[in-house]
């Protein structure tokens, strides 16, 4: 669990890039109505990070002069008919001692002290589109503040986004962050293991994904990453396909795409595994492509190497697998330079991940790709996938669908692989299939 001084300590960060003589707005996020009853809800990682406050709707302002920072924060006042069927909220004093504020306003009255908090202020920071609402909120607040302009008072004369500098300070994970995505890794594995090991051929889809869900609520995690892919057979070739409702068969593969939500953190984990327990030759021949290419990729994934890197790296060992393996013809720098990859090999190597799932951070500064530093965490997660609808494609292949996909982290030597403890290799899957 992320404590105060965690926060504290990004809050300080924060302040010492904005300007003096400023003002900083973030917004939790709303919460969202669905008929009779309210989404699931789900805070802003922005201001999570920033002050470690999860109360939906919530206002945080930052105030900073020459030499000091004054934090304020607007909160839903408390409804006690509200709170008898949605739970207590926090108080006013709980929030304060916990969380070093400042100065606490109730949410009604924000409309009202904003004009006043803006006035003669240089710069605000805020995050300009991320709510659409809130945005028209801003521009009136700002346009009241000009009505005060025959009075000497101005308003903020420069706008920045926010979002930018605090999306680069998550980029970069700290020991704390990286603990709690080895505990959200940790959960997924064990929750891979246990859904492989009940695959049984005659069940739905959605039985296994049943099985991922309640392994990681289990074990603590309660909410997931993102919606569980559950796709067998020719389903596995559709790279988001999130209906689980297909029947295993016999001879297919299944393709699980599933990680958790642990603390805030987020963990991405693939496998792919023969449904009745024992690769077919072909099965076997792509999987061992796609996991040549994931292990070379993976090892491209350390300081001084790029994301394009480990891209490059997957693109190379695949065209020429797909080469020896027949399914593509030509010059392997030809096939790669006019993508013909691309008709087995569709989306990209991975992405950054940590609060989101496709976490925050820029991929190029400016016109070069990004060097990779300890602190990074990414998934690598090449993938294969032969329709039945191909063309010029023997049928032997068709219908397969491979993609594995581990999270890993960049360190002073090389990474480490955060999901090792789901396997991947043939013997160790099919050893657990026949033990399940």
């Amino acid at each position: 669990m992320l404590n105060k001084e965690f926060f504290a300590k990004n809050r300080e960060q924060l302040f010492l890039q904005l300007a003096p003589n400023s003002i900083a707005v973030l917004v939790n996020a709303p919460i969202y109505l669905r008929t009779c009853a309210n989404y699931p809800y789900r805070h802003n990682n922005d201001f999570y990070y920033i002050t470690g406050i999860t109360e939906p709707n919530a206002i945080a302002v930052f105030l900073k002069g020459e030499h000091n920072v004054e934090y304020l924060l607007f909160q839903p006042q408390r409804d006690e008919k509200q709170e008898q069927f949605e739970g207590l909220c926090a108080t006013e004093n709980e929030l304060m001692e916990k969380h070093a504020i400042h100065q606490m306003y109730w949410l009604h009255e924000l409309d009202q002290r904003m004009p006043e908090l803006l006035s003669n202020k240089e710069q605000l920071y805020y995050p300009y589109g991320r709510y659409a609402d809130f945005d028209l909120r801003v521009q009136q607040w700002m346009h009241q503040a000009r009505l005060e302009a025959r009075q000497g008072v101005s308003v903020p004369h420069e706008i920045f986004n926010i979002e930018t500098i605090i999306h680069e300070m998550r980029f970069i994970k700290t020991p704390e962050e990286i603990s709690i995505l080895q505990t959200s890794a940790n959960i997924a594995a064990q929750a891979h293991l246990q859904t492989m090991q009940a695959c049984r051929p005659g069940m739905h889809e959605y039985e296994l994904e049943s099985i991922f869900v309640g392994s990681c609520m289990k074990q603590g995690a309660r909410y997931m990453a993102y919606e569980s892919i559950v796709a067998s057979g020719n389903n596995a070739c559709t790279l988001h396909y999130m209906q689980n409702s297909g029947v295993l068969h016999t001879g297919d593969l299944v393709l699980i795409d599933a990680g958790c939500e642990y603390q805030s953190y987020a963990s991405d984990i693939t496998r792919t595994f023969p449904i009745n327990g024992r690769f077919t030759p072909e099965q076997k021949a792509i999987y061992e492509l796609v996991l040549a290419a994931q292990l070379a990729a993976i090892s491209k994934a350390k300081p001084g190497n790029t994301w394009y890197d480990c891209q490059a790296v997957a693109v190379r060992t695949i065209t020429e697998g797909l080469v020896d393996l027949g399914l593509l013809k030509g010059h392997i720098d030809d096939l790669i330079e006019n993508e013909t990859y691309k008709q087995f090999y569709y989306h990209k190597i991975g992405h950054w991940i940590g609060m989101d799932v496709h976490d925050v951070g820029a991929y190029k500064i400016k016109e070069d790709w990004r060097v990779l530093q300890p602190g990074i965490v990414m998934t690598i997660e090449p993938g294969i996938y032969i329709s039945r609808e191909a063309e010029n494609v023997d049928e032997k292949w068709k219908g397969i669908g491979v993609r594995i996909e581990d999270d890993v982290l960049v360190t002073q030597a090389e990474n480490t692989i955060l999901t090792a403890g789901v396997p991947k290799q043939i013997e160790e899957i099919e050893s657990i299939l026949s033990i399940g």
